[in-house]
This record gives C-alpha cells, structure tokens and sequence, in this order.
C-alpha cells in the first residue's frame, strides 16, 4: 500500500501555486478518487487564496524595485548638489570656520577633541500656575550633550541639593516645590569630557 505525500514542504511559494492548480486539475471528477469534491473545492479555495496574495506581493515587490531605482538616482543627485552647496558655502564664506559651522556643514581634518564644558548661563525658574510645579530654562550651551538638574529648599547648605531628572533640551518641566516656599533650581552640563560645574542656583517664586 502506498503513501501518499505532497513534496511540497521545500518548495518556493510560486511552485507551490503550480503544484496545487496541477492537482486541482488531475484530482477534479477523477474516477479513482469519488467523494473528493467537498475537500477538493475547499483546497480550491485556498489555492485561490495563495496565488492572489502571491500576486499581490510579486506586485509589490516590482513596486519596491521601482522605488529603489527611483530613489538611488535621487541619492545621487543629492549628493552631487550637496557637494556643490559646500563648494559654493566654502567659497562665500572664504574659508572662515565660524561661517561655514554657521552654515551646517562640517570643517575637514579639525579632529578637536571636547572641551570642558561651563555652568550654564540664563537659569531661570518659572511657576505655571500649578502648585509644586516649575517650568526651568536656560541658555543653549554648545557641546553638551545633556543636562541634569538638581532643586534645594537651603542652598547655602550643599547636602540639601537632590538630583530631580536630566534632559537633553534647555528647558523641563519639574515637580517637586512645595507651595508657599522658595525653592531653588541648578543645572549642570555634560558632554564626553564629563560634567561640568553647576550653573548659579535660580530662585522659584512663592506661590
């Protein structure tokens, strides 16, 4: 007695919908297999399934290939006009470092490591109208790459100062204060070099 098998396991999704329509045509009304029509006519319905979604993709994926094409050519144009920009920019800037930074670009062979980094400058902290609440700000500071900020109720005394969160813009908003009492707000820059010192406490209004 035989044993019947599909060899379809290994197969490519495409030879698979071959395989099926081959069986589907061999396996409909043959007299040596009476009764198949009800599985037959489910298969069928798969197999209907498959081949539509095997087209929808082959689609696809002409589309995708299409898109790619398309793209890559406008990467190139991209970087020949980019390059042209920079020839312009280098030259009407005259070369000066600060112009052409100014501009984006970047500057060739500076390979200058980080600098220490200053306390930050223009702390300021302000209420939003809700108790406890504080809105923070200060002036950009280049280089840095994060921010953390800490909050004292006494900053005379240095063991009062408490971490509160870190931020990597120039301003957060902050909870923390307790209504009707001062509160002070310092920040401190970081960037590869480490952290640096802590900008001059600001003072949060009572409210």
């Amino acid at each position: 007695m035989a044993t019947i098998t599909t060899n379809t396991s290994r197969l490519p999704v495409m030879q698979k919908c071959q395989r099926g329509a081959t069986v589907i045509t061999m396996s409909t009304d043959n007299p040596r297999v009476p009764g198949n029509a009800s599985a037959l006519a489910a298969f069928s319905a798969i197999q209907d399934e498959l081949v539509s979604a095997s087209l929808a993709v082959e689609i696809a994926q002409n589309a995708l290939r299409e898109s790619l094409l398309r793209r890559n050519g406008v990467e190139k144009r991209w970087d020949r006009g980019i390059s042209r920009l920079a020839a312009i920019t280098g030259a009407l800037t005259d070369g000066d470092s600060a112009g052409i930074l100014s501009t984006g670009f970047g500057i060739r062979g500076t390979n200058a490591r980080p600098q220490p980094l200053p306390a930050p400058e223009g702390v300021r902290a302000l209420t939003n109208g809700t108790p406890g609440r504080t809105k923070l700000t200060w002036n950009v500071l280049d280089g840095a790459v994060i921010f953390f900020i800490e909050m004292s109720l006494e900053p005379g005394a240095p063991v009062t100062w408490r971490y509160l969160t870190a931020s990597t813009r120039i301003s957060c908003e902050l909870d923390g204060a307790e209504p009707g009492k001062p509160a002070w707000f310092r920040v401190s820059a970081v960037n590869a070099t480490g952290q640096g010192p802590w900008s001059t406490p600001a003072l949060r209004q009572v409210m």
